[in-house]
C-alpha cells in the first residue's frame, strides 16, 4: 500500500491524470467527428456499393499504417524520452529519413498489391471506380506516416495535448467536403476532405516542431551511435504485434464483403462505437501513459511500475466491465432510436444492432491487452504478447468462418469478442506467473471477467440456446 500511495504522489507530480482527462476529451471529439463523417456517408450514400468502396480502398493503406507507421511511433516514444539532449536532434533527423523512406516504400507496395488484386479479382471484389479511388487515397498513407513520427516526437517533448488537438481538423474537413461536394463528387468528397485535413494537421504540427528547433531537413540516413540494436528488436516486436492485431479487422471486413452489398458497411459502421471507446483509451495510453512509464523506469525503477500497472488493470476492469454490460443490454433500443429514420430496412437495423452489441463485449479485454502492450513496450518484454496475438488471430479467423453461417455479419463481431477474451485470459495467467501482477489481483480480475461472461449468457440466454440447437442439428 505504501508503494501504491508513493506511486500516486509521483503520478500527481507528473500531472498524468490531468493530461489523461484532456487527451480523453480531445480524442472523444475526434472520434465524434469521424463518427459523424461515417454517419453522413450512410446518409448520403446508404449501405450501398458506393459506401463499400470507401472502406475497400482504405483496407490496404490503413493496414500498412497500422502495422508499420504506428509501431514505429510507439517505439520512438520510449527511446526519445530516455535520450540525452545532445543525442536527441541527430536521432530525430535519422528517424524522419527512415519514416519518409518507409512511407514511400509502403505506397509502392500498396500500389503493387492493388494492381495484382485488380488483375485477379476485378470481377469479384472491385468495381469500375476502385482504381481511381484507390490512387486518390494513397497520399493519406504518406501523410499519416509523417504525422505519426512528428506526433511521437512531440509526445517525447511533453506535448501531450497538441497532437490530439491538431487531429480534430481531419474529420472536420471531411465533414465540410461531404456537405459541399457529396452530390457532385460522390465518395471522392470524403477522400479529398480527409487529405486536405491531414495537410492542415501536418502544417500545425511542424509549426510547433520548429519552435523546438526541430526541422525535417536535412535528412540523415546515417544511423547515430545512440540508436542501438535493442530499438530495432523492440520495433520488430511491435510490428509483429500490430500485424497480428490489425489483421483481424481486414479479414473480418473481407468475410463481410462476401455476404452481399451493404454487409461490409454494416460491419464497419457497427464496430465504430467499440473502436471509438478503444481509440480514446489508446490515445491516453500512447500520448500520456507510455511517456510516463518510460520515464518511471528510468527514474524510479520497475518495482513501482508494477504497482501502477496492477492498479490500472483493476481500475479499468471495475469500470469498463459494467459499462460494457450496460451498453450490451440497451444496444438494440439505442440502435433503433438513432437509425430508424435514416435506415428504412428493419433487418439492416437488427444486423447493425447485433454487430454493435457483440463488438462492445471485447472492450474490457481489449483495454487489458492494450495496458500490457504499453507496459511491455516500456520494459522491452513483448515476446509472449506476440505469441498470444498469433493465437487470437487464428482463433478469430476460425470462429468468424464458423459464426457467419449462423448469425451472418454479427458472427464476425462475436468472433472478435471471444478470441480477444481468450487471449486476455492467457496474458493474465502469464503476467501472474512472471510476477508482473500479484496472484490476488489476478484472481480478482478473473472473478470480474467470469461474472461478466455469466451475465452476458443470461442476458442472451434464448439466442444462446437457439445457437446450441442449430449447432447440434448441424452436426
Amino acid at each position: 500500500m505504501k508503494n501504491l500511495i508513493k506511486n500516486f504522489i509521483k503520478i500527481k507530480k507528473e500531472k498524468i491524470l490531468q493530461n489523461s482527462f484532456f487527451v480523453a476529451i480531445l480524442t472523444l471529439l475526434l472520434f465524434l467527428g469521424f463518427f459523424l463523417r461515417d454517419f453522413l456517408i450512410v446518409k448520403y450514400f446508404g449501405f450501398t456499393s458506393e459506401s463499400d468502396l470507401f472502406y475497400k480502398i482504405s483496407i490496404i493503406p490503413m493496414f500498412f499504417v497500422g502495422i508499420f507507421c504506428i509501431p514505429f511511433g510507439q517505439a520512438l516514444i520510449p527511446f526519445l524520452t530516455k535520450s540525452k539532449r545532445s543525442e536527441f536532434k541527430s536521432a530525430i533527423s535519422y528517424f524522419y529519413a527512415i519514416s519518409i523512406l518507409f512511407c514511400l516504400t509502403l505506397c509502392f507496395i500498396s500500389f503493387a498489391i492493388f494492381s495484382l488484386q485488380y488483375f485477379f479479382l476485378k470481377n469479384y471484389f472491385f468495381d469500375q471506380n476502385f482504381n481511381l479511388a484507390f490512387l486518390a487515397f494513397l497520399p493519406l498513407l504518406i501523410l499519416s506516416g509523417w504525422l505519426i513520427t512528428s506526433n511521437s516526437i512531440l509526445s517525447s517533448l511533453h506535448y501531450y495535448l497538441l497532437p490530439s488537438f491538431a487531429q480534430l481538423i481531419v474529420p472536420l474537413s471531411a465533414i465540410c467536403f461531404i456537405f459541399l461536394f457529396a452530390n457532385s463528387m460522390g465518395i471522392y468528397s470524403v477522400i479529398f476532405g480527409m487529405t486536405f485535413g491531414q495537410v492542415a494537421n501536418l502544417l500545425i504540427i511542424n509549426f510547433f516542431l520548429k519552435k523546438e528547433e526541430i526541422f525535417l531537413w536535412p535528412l540523415n540516413f546515417n544511423r547515430p551511435l545512440s540508436i542501438k540494436k535493442d530499438f530495432w528488436v523492440n520495433y520488430l516486436h511491435l510490428i509483429a504485434l500490430a500485424i497480428l492485431t490489425s489483421i483481424n479487422l481486414p479479414i473480418s471486413s473481407f468475410l463481410a464483403s462476401t455476404l452481399g452489398d451493404g454487409a461490409l458497411s454494416i460491419f464497419n459502421f457497427g464496430i465504430k462505437f467499440n473502436l471509438f471507446i478503444c481509440g480514446i483509451l489508446a490515445a491516453i495510453f500512447s500520448s500520456v501513459f507510455l511517456p510516463y512509464l518510460s520515464r518511471a523506469i528510468k527514474i524510479f525503477g520497475v518495482i513501482d511500475l508494477k504497482n501502477f500497472i496492477s492498479f490500472l488493470i483493476l481500475f479499468t476492469a471495475l469500470i469498463l466491465t459494467p459499462f460494457s454490460l450496460l451498453f450490451f443490454y440497451y444496444s438494440e433500443n439505442l440502435t433503433f432510436l438513432i437509425f430508424h429514420r435514416i435506415i428504412e430496412d428493419k433487418e439492416s437495423i437488427l444486423e447493425l444492432s447485433s454487430v454493435i452489441s457483440y463488438s462492445i463485449l471485447q472492450l474490457p479485454f481489449w483495454v487489458f491487452t492494450a495496458i500490457l502492450v504499453k507496459h511491455g513496450n516500456a520494459i522491452s518484454r513483448l515476446s509472449f504478447l506476440v505469441l498470444t496475438s498469433l493465437i487470437v488471430a487464428i482463433l478469430n479467423l476460425i470462429l468468424g468462418l464458423f459464426f457467419i453461417k449462423f448469425i451472418n455479419v454479427a458472427g464476425l463481431s462475436l468472433s472478435l469478442a471471444i478470441s480477444s477474451g481468450f487471449g486476455s485470459f492467457l496474458l493474465l495467467f502469464y503476467y501472474a506467473k512472471e510476477k508482473y501482477l500479484s496472484i490476488s489481483n489476478a484472481l480478482i480480475v478473473i472473478l470480474i471477467w467470469s461474472l461478466f461472461i455469466f451475465i452476458i449468457i443470461l442476458l442472451n440466454y434464448e439466442k444462446f440456446i437457439i445457437s446450441l440447437e442449430k449447432l447440434f442439428f448441424k452436426f
